[in-house]
């Protein structure tokens, strides 16, 4: 096979430029006894024919979480296993110890500092052991999904074409342009733990790249981070983690959505706005927890990637009874 021709199907096809989007895998973990069981992973999980009774979910990243939401509203009783100390890992200690509390009324039992050790058949059902701390427990549940740790899809052949990757994905420039030079590389391929508002930006610029001379650089500043929960959680740009890496005196606001009249006269009072200023005031980071926080999550994308200040942020008209006014109101904590 040439550096211009790939295999489909045991079809042979030649170009003279390549896009390679294959996305990410679900990694199945070592479970004694799961591949004995039937499973299922988020790709899969939509081809039952009905909710079941209980389910057992195996990770608490933002899909874990999103999934264990619909089920639960559907009416499943579900079980969410976790590693390490707390859900959510890669968002705010606020966000994690929100969804865990809100979690009891939804149904929801999350399992933090649990290590699966055994999941064998039960009649009809399957029992899932674990421990907790040195205490083994174990449930009986109708269905298991994993949904733990994703894997870039690279097993493609790509030695062959002369394109670098490692295990966390395809080796790609700002261009979005691997080691081959007339292949590029965009999504999840390159990186399994992007999520989709990031691969669609880069497929845009990979494509842009690989049709025309004049290339573009893709920047993927502020990171974003987004988990569509009940109530929805958005990320945007540095936490307080990043400001203590790298050295920057920070100052945070944290306002309850109950401070806003929306809150109030539609009665959802669960959730919060959390901004993080440098020392000149300029906002390097915030969480947005609530109600339409995805769409929220635009205006503090820009204020971070353009350097608005919380005085500039603070005194923009926010629409009265919206739920931003809690971001105008946290800014304001920030003058």
């Amino acid at each position: 096979m040439s550096p211009n021709e790939i295999a489909v199907n045991r079809r042979h096809l030649s170009a003279r430029k390549f896009l390679i989007a294959t996305g990410s895998d679900w990694q199945i973990p070592e479970i004694p006894g799961l591949s004995a069981v039937s499973y299922h992973t988020p790709k899969t999980i939509f081809s039952l024919k009905r909710p079941p009774k209980t389910m057992f979910i195996v990770g608490a990243g933002a899909t874990a979480l999103e999934l264990a939401h619909i089920f639960s509203t559907l009416g499943t009783k579900v079980y969410v296993a976790e590693k390490s100390s707390r859900i959510l890992s890669t968002f705010d200690p606020e966000v994690s110890a929100l969804v865990t509390n809100d979690a009891k009324n939804r149904n929801i039992s999350i399992l933090a500092r649990t290590k699966i050790i055994a999941i064998q058949k039960s009649s009809i059902q399957k029992r899932v052991t674990f421990l907790q701390g040195r205490i083994e427990k174990s449930v009986r549940v109708d269905e298991i999904l994993i949904a733990d740790q994703q894997l870039p899809a690279t097993d493609l052949g790509l030695e062959n074409a002369g394109v670098k990757y490692t295990e966390n994905g395809i080796l790609v420039n700002s261009s979005l342009q691997t080691s081959a030079r007339h292949i590029f590389a965009a999504g999840n391929a390159t990186d399994a733990n992007i999520q989709t508002h990031t691969a669609l930006a880069q497929s845009r610029i990979a494509a842009h790249n690989l049709l025309h001379n004049n290339k573009i650089k893709f920047n993927d500043s502020p990171r974003l981070q987004v988990a569509f929960t009940q109530p929805e959680i958005a990320q945007i740009g540095m936490n307080e983690y990043d400001c203590k890496v790298k050295g920057i005196s920070a100052k945070i606001a944290i306002v309850p959505l109950t401070t806003t009249v929306r809150s109030n006269i539609t009665d959802q009072r669960i959730g919060f706005v959390k901004l993080i200023v440098d020392k000149k005031r300029v906002v390097v980071g915030g969480t947005i927890v609530g109600p339409h926080a995805s769409d929220m999550a635009a205006e503090l994308a820009l204020a971070v990637r353009h350097k608005i200040t919380s005085e500039e942020l603070a005194s923009t008209p926010h629409c009265f009874t919206s739920w931003s006014e809690a971001v105008r109101i946290a800014a304001g904590k920030l003058l």
